[in-house]
């Protein structure tokens, strides 16, 4: 067995790799359609730390429960989002409007994902431990972000970190 503690910076690295064209499409998709709508609410920094922290999140999950196969992707980047949506449904959901909508539509977009990651390619041993972990970051941050604002509906964020 060999000891990685010198190789921290692999924690974070990871989001660079990509296995295809079509992870990269899927990433970027969630990023837009997911993250658009969250930079307009927090800012673009805020975003790009939560981005991150979904990542570092999604390789510390996989660093626990599933050390044994590959990781590629900013998955737990795209996941935090992901986790960043459904918290803001959740403890907005009396006010917000299209909320079945937005609800079946981040579901659309999960299923979508696993049933292409996992059911159409069941040989792949990459592993799906970051999307866990970066969507466990995107809660969290999403309720610890989540005082509310004016009244027009606009909210504050808090000190996310």
């Amino acid at each position: 067995s060999e000891d990685y503690w010198s190789q921290l910076w692999r924690l974070l690295t990871y989001q660079f790799t990509h296995d295809g064209v079509s992870q990269i499409a899927v990433v970027i998709a969630l990023a837009l359609v997911l993250g658009v709508p969250l930079e307009g609410m927090y800012g673009w920094w805020r975003m790009a730390l939560i981005f991150n922290m979904g990542v570092l999140f999604g390789a510390l999950s996989y660093v626990v429960l599933d050390a044994h196969s590959a990781i590629v992707g900013s998955f737990g980047g795209a996941y935090a989002l992901v986790g960043m949506q459904i918290s803001d449904l959740l403890l907005r959901w009396p006010t917000k409007k299209f909320r079945w909508t937005t609800l079946a539509f981040i579901l659309f977009l999960v299923l979508n994902d696993v049933t292409c990651n996992f059911a159409v390619l069941p040989t792949s041993s990459v592993s799906g431990s970051i999307h866990l972990g970066g969507a466990l970051a995107g809660l969290l941050m999403g309720v610890a972000a989540s005082e509310e604002g004016d009244c027009k509906g606009q909210r504050k964020p808090k000190v996310v970190v």
